[in-house]
């Protein structure tokens, strides 16, 4: 039997919305100087179509932020790509620079049982082992040079549209 309430989406910053690895970004990509408090002043490339893209997926997703940016995600992101507040997943393991952040058990802590997508440059061989041994689980690893694309927002949509019966609220 399928689910009929609205998944948990997953969004993480770092190679999603905010592309890294490479000298020139993608069209439409526009720096930020953002004050954080690991890095201080961070340039961080952002493309506020994303959220144009986004918000409307707020309509049939549970959006949580899943960065190391944790609250400064929300706070500093949010306001910038028009999102509405959402919940922050923090991190028991503490964020290193240049290191993947093993997500994944307080991933499974805050998720439990729920339907979900989750939007993660980073995702690990272990993160898909998870996902498999579970339903209505979506996983998206754009490409962290480029970042989300709308073929990521399409397939979104069409997971929400399999689980999530809007009449149920």
């Amino acid at each position: 039997m399928t689910p009929r309430s609205k998944p948990l989406l997953l969004l993480d910053v770092d190679g999603v919305l905010a592309p890294f690895g490479q000298a020139t970004k993608p069209s439409g990509f526009s720096r930020h100087t953002l004050h954080t408090e690991l890095l201080g002043d961070h340039q961080v490339w952002l493309n506020t179509e994303h959220g144009d893209w986004l918000r409307p997926l707020q309509e049939s997703f549970n959006f949580v932020w899943c960065s190391g940016w944790e609250d400064e995600a929300p706070q500093l992101l949010g306001p910038i790509l028009k999102l509405k507040p959402a919940p922050v997943i923090h991190f028991n393991q503490r964020s290193v620079i240049n290191l993947p952040l093993n997500k994944l058990p307080d991933v499974i802590e805050f998720v439990s049982n729920r339907p979900l997508a989750w939007l993660d440059a980073s995702l690990q061989a272990k993160d898909y082992q998870w996902a498999r041994d579970r339903d209505h689980t979506l996983l998206i690893a754009p490409n962290h040079n480029i970042g989300l694309v709308k073929e990521h927002i399409e397939q979104l949509e069409r997971f929400a549209s399999e689980v999530f019966d809007p009449s149920q609220g």
